[in-house]
């Protein structure tokens, strides 16, 4: 059985600050909250549209939860993140992933997903903003701490969201 709750980490654990969104993923998969599925994604793809595809059926999943790095401005220093709700403002993600590493944007792969109609009816995207996402095997440390705020903050927001569920407000935040 599918789990109600889908958490992808996209980007590269060898990429620097890149690897913050596998480090997350992996962070809330050990808490091994219940209804929760982890999963990782190096480079987000038209094979995860088909993941989510498969996984939509009857309504299996009901959020959608994205991890990323992003590339910090002025607007978004580096250590600092944001939860954007995408079925509120899939506006907020429009440039944001032509400066990233993924072949695709996540911006393209839920519209694709969307388009198909495989997207769940709460997708939230976590960019966690840093620089250097050099290939190598050191990640920042502020990359490090970052993961770990950001992991404590996805797990909340998650037993959050069941929560809600198991009381009846369903799709609410």
């Amino acid at each position: 059985m599918t789990a109600p709750v889908l958490v992808l980490g996209c980007g590269r654990r060898d990429c620097g600050h890149d690897s913050l969104g596998p480090r997350v993923v992996e962070m809330v998969a050990e808490l091994s909250l219940p209804k929760v599925e982890t999963l990782m994604e190096e480079i987000p793809s038209v094979d995860l549209v088909d993941v989510l595809a498969e996984r939509a059926k009857g309504d299996a999943i009901r959020l959608l939860v994205i991890v990323d790095a992003a590339l910090a401005d002025l607007d978004n220093p580096i250590g600092t993140w944001l939860r954007i709700d995408y079925r509120r403002q899939p506006e907020a993600l429009r440039g944001r992933g032509d400066r990233g590493t993924h072949a695709q944007s996540i911006l393209e792969m839920l519209e694709l997903a969307g388009t198909l109609g495989a997207l769940p009816s709460q997708v939230w995207v976590y960019a966690g903003f840093g620089d250097g996402f050099e290939f190598g095997p050191s990640t920042p440390e502020v990359t490090i701490e970052l993961s770990s705020v950001m992991a404590d903050v996805v797990a909340c927001d998650v037993c959050r969201f069941i929560a809600d569920e198991m009381n009846g407000h369903r799709g609410t935040e």
